[in-house]
């Protein structure tokens, strides 16, 4: 009766986590449009504060205690976004923080089944709010080609980013149940993303990642017709868990040695949308620090017209390693590996590959640490695959 009424009190404890979660996540959603929202007065705060009250309560009643290097890590990586945050006044990484340490023993599948339907919600009425003239639809003209056009968000490849992390969080809660027509949609879609929004990196990763997931299916029918289990060679699975420090080790080192004495470099900084010329100036005006530092920026979101004094850290890797430093820059390569490895060790290879394109996409784009898109940051400390079955063994055993 007394773990009855325990398992209860966790689960209407999810729940309202759940909640609180699915509020953040379209809180942050709604920055990315051009919806013109009046929020409460310390409106986020008192999220941030219902957050924290949620985590600790959650905290208090689990039967599962760290044990003592689990304790360690979570207090540097609680002491390390403080810092940081303290240095810079980024709120987003307390956020952040709390939405890594809030997953704690809730279920993975859950965490992305809400951020899911939440974003995909939004971004569909996004969507017709804008086609109907409600909202603003941003557009960029081009010449000699198709107009790009924003949907509703504040950049077109914004809204092609917001396409591909909802179809990698689709595509992570459909597993082992995707189909090939779900594939073959998922190619028209990239086709789509790159007519109207000229997002051709975003484009590109969706394609990317209806192919691989094709190979991938391809694989475990073959091996499910032989009655085995699809096995990914080792070498690769671990190069995929290693994508975050190969992709963010690249674009540093080439940021680092661009020179525009050199043909080959402007020709790839052309290929890159100038990704290694701003990194390089970021660089050379803000240097590195260990804890980073306030960098102002100023894009072309929000606005048809190029802002005069433009200037935008896109990569990810260079704009976490400026704006929040060295340590912060580790700790999330860390972080990122160790969900990467997890994923190996539980031959999650879909959650592989997935972890594996937003490694390769964050080196053009700024979302790796973006709580409006990058759900799979969070699911660090979240129960996942072998994990979940362990912990259902173990309540069986106490029911026994």
């Amino acid at each position: 009766m007394k773990e009855k009424l325990l398992e209860n009190k966790k689960k209407v404890l999810e729940n309202l986590y759940l909640t609180v979660f699915a509020v953040f996540c379209l809180y942050f959603f709604m920055w990315t449009t051009t919806f013109w929202v009046s929020w409460p007065d310390f409106f986020v705060s008192d999220l941030r504060t219902v957050m924290i009250a949620l985590i600790v309560v959650k905290a208090s009643v689990s039967e599962k205690k760290s044990n003592w290097k689990e304790l360690v890590f979570e207090i540097g990586l609680i002491a390390v976004f403080l810092a940081v945050k303290n240095r810079n006044g980024q709120e987003i990484l307390l956020d952040t923080l709390l939405l890594i340490l809030g997953a704690k023993e809730i279920a993975s599948e859950k965490l992305i089944r809400v951020y899911t339907v939440t974003i995909a919600t939004a971004l569909f009425v996004t969507i017709g709010a804008s086609l109907l003239g409600i909202i603003e639809n941003l557009s960029y003209a081009q010449p000699g080609r198709m107009t790009r056009m924003a949907f509703g968000i504040g950049y077109p490849t914004d809204f092609g980013a917001h396409v591909l992390f909802l179809l990698l969080c689709y595509f992570y809660l459909r597993r082992k149940k995707i189909q090939y027509v779900e594939l073959a949609i998922t190619v028209l879609i990239g086709g789509l993303i790159y007519i109207f929004c000229g997002a051709r990196t975003n484009a590109l990763c969706i394609w990317l990642l209806a192919g691989v997931l094709f190979y991938t299916k391809i694989r475990r029918d073959d091996a499910k017709k032989r009655k085995k289990e699809y096995e990914m060679a080792s070498w690769f699975s671990g190069l995929l868990a290693s994508a975050g420090t190969i992709c963010a080790a690249g674009i540093l080192i080439l940021s680092m040695l661009y020179t525009k004495g050199s043909s080959i470099f402007l020709k790839l900084d052309s290929i890159l949308s100038q990704r290694l010329s701003f990194s390089q100036k970021g660089m050379e005006v803000y240097g590195f620090s260990i804890f980073g530092q306030y960098i102002p920026m100023q894009g072309n979101g929000g606005s048809t017209e190029t802002p005069l004094n433009y200037f935008f850290l896109d990569s990810s890797y260079i704009s976490i390693l400026l704006q929040y430093g060295l340590i912060m820059f580790v700790m999330i390569l860390i972080l990122w590996g160790i969900i990467g490895l997890r994923a190996r060790k539980e031959k999650d290879w879909v959650l592989l590959w997935i972890l594996a394109i937003i490694a390769f996409q964050s080196i053009m784009e700024q979302h790796l640490l973006d709580i409006s898109y990058n759900p799979f940051l969070w699911i660090l400390f979240a129960e996942t695959g072998k994990k979940r079955k362990q912990k259902k063994i173990s309540g069986a055993e106490k029911n026994i």
